[in-house]
């Protein structure tokens, strides 16, 4: 398992890449940390009680303020590097079908609705980049992706 800064074990978490399509063309959701007001997917801890997917999508719902469904059996994985210690990241692709006005979480972070290419420039950890390059590739590439 991959070390932290501190010494420990990278922590586990869990997350969604939103994506939904606007005018058929395909967009994703990103949202700025709390702290660092980086471009970041929404993610968390494990929720007691939900399976680790389950708990990516609630993140979503309430730090995103998105709500869809887990699409396909993919997910991406990948170790932050984040300067209070090292993040053990899994991405469950999530289809969002509603961008609530208001969330938990609207007072305290940013929402963005931007296309793959601008994702990718916005997002802050490389690790974020290079999973959000391998799920659109292969998003792209499915049969019946706008499904």
């Amino acid at each position: 398992m991959a070390q932290g800064k501190s010494g420990g074990k990278a922590r586990k978490q869990y997350g969604a890449l939103p994506y939904l399509y606007l005018g058929g063309k395909l967009r994703v959701v990103l949202i700025t940390s709390r702290t660092s007001k980086s471009w970041i997917f929404p993610k968390g801890r494990r929720i007691p009680g939900m399976s680790r997917p389950e708990g990516a999508l609630q993140e979503a719902r309430e730090e995103a303020g998105v709500v869809g469904r887990r699409c396909g059996g993919m997910k991406m994985r990948g170790i932050i590097d984040h300067p209070d210690g090292r993040i053990d990241l899994t991405l469950y692709p999530m289809r969002v079908e509603t961008l609530r006005k208001r969330w938990p979480e609207v007072h305290e972070r940013r929402r963005a609705v931007v296309s793959v290419r601008r994702a990718e420039k916005m997002l802050t950890f490389k690790t974020s980049r290079r999973m959000l390059r391998t799920w659109a590739r292969k998003h792209r590439k499915a049969p019946g992706k706008r499904v």
